[in-house]
C-alpha cells in the first residue's frame, strides 16, 4: 500500500490481472486528491505499488538504466506503450456493432457496456453520442421496451433512451410471483374430465345355457305353465320320489 495516511489507497498492481489503463488513471486521481506533485515521490509510489513480476518488467524496459533513475514522465510511457491494446480499430468496432444486450442485462448495465466497447473504436467526438444512442436501442434485445424505443424520435439522447427503458422495465409485469424469496409459478387448472367405465367384456358375456336346464325348463312349462320355479336338483329329487312311488303301487 502507498500512503496509508492519505486519502483512498492504491492496490498493487498485477498485470495478470488488473487493466494498465484504469489503475493508471486511479493512480492519477490518488495523486491529486494527497496534493502528490513531487516526480521523484510518484516514482517512488509507481515503484512501490508494482507486484514482482510488474517490476520485473518494468526494469527490463529501463535497462539499461534502472527504474530508480527515471523520472516518473519517463516511466509511465514505458509502461503505457507495453500494455498498449494490440486490437485494431475496426476489430474493435466489429465487436462493437455485434453486441447484443442479454435478457439479463438491466438497461443501466447494457449502457455501460456499450460505452466499454466503445473506447477502442476511436469513434469522433462529434458521432460518439449518437453511435452509442443508436447501439443501444438497435442492439436491445426484442420485445416490448425496444418496440417503445422505436418509436421514439432520432433527437432522443442516451441518457433518456436508458432512462425510458428503466420504466417501461420496470413496469413490465413478471412472469413470477415471489412472496418468500422463491420463484411460484401460476398453473392453470384444467376442468376435470369424466370418463365413464367400460364394462367388463367378461360380465356382458353370457354364459352357454345347460342343455338339462332348458329341457327342465321346457318341460315344467307344458306340465304346469303356473308351478312355482324350483331348481333343477330339487326337480330330479322329486321325479325320483315319484317313480318310487309309482314302482311300489304296481307291487301292490
Amino acid at each position: 500500500m502507498a500512503d496509508q495516511g492519505g486519502i483512498g489507497h492504491l492496490r498493487e498492481f498485477d498485470p495478470t490481472t488488473a487493466d494498465w489503463s484504469i489503475f493508471k488513471k486511479r493512480m492519477e486521481n490518488y495523486f491529486v486528491a494527497n496534493n502528490i506533485v513531487d516526480d521523484k515521490r510518484k516514482s517512488a509510489i509507481l515503484l512501490n505499488i508494482l507486484n514482482e513480476e510488474a517490476y520485473k518488467l518494468l526494469y527490463n524496459l529501463c535497462l539499461p538504466v534502472e527504474p530508480e533513475n527515471k523520472t516518473y514522465a519517463e516511466l509511465i510511457p514505458l509502461l503505457s506503450e507495453h500494455f498498449k491494446p494490440s486490437v485494431t480499430v475496426f476489430a474493435a468496432r466489429y465487436k462493437f456493432y455485434n453486441s447484443r444486450k442479454s435478457a439479463s442485462e438491466s438497461p443501466k448495465e447494457w449502457a455501460a457496456r456499450v460505452k466499454q466497447l466503445a473506447v477502442l473504436c476511436e469513434f469522433e467526438n462529434n458521432q460518439l453520442d449518437f453511435v452509442l444512442r443508436d447501439h443501444f436501442i438497435i442492439a436491445y434485445d426484442k420485445g416490448r421496451v425496444q418496440d417503445r424505443l422505436f418509436e421514439e424520435k432520432k433527437s432522443i439522447t442516451l441518457k433518456e433512451a436508458v432512462d425510458l427503458a428503466e420504466s417501461k422495465s420496470a413496469a413490465q409485469p413478471s412472469s413470477f410471483s415471489s412472496s418468500s424469496g422463491d420463484q411460484q409459478i401460476e398453473v392453470k387448472k384444467e376442468p376435470a374430465v369424466y370418463h365413464p367405465r367400460a364394462k367388463s367384456t367378461h360380465a356382458a358375456e353370457k354364459k352357454p345355457a345347460d342343455p338339462t336346464q332348458v329341457v327342465y325348463s321346457q318341460t315344467m312349462s307344458s306340465v304346469n305353465p303356473t308351478a312355482p320355479q324350483i331348481s333343477y336338483r330339487q326337480y330330479r329329487i322329486q321325479l325320483l320320489h315319484r317313480e318310487q312311488q309309482e314302482g311300489h303301487d304296481r307291487r301292490m
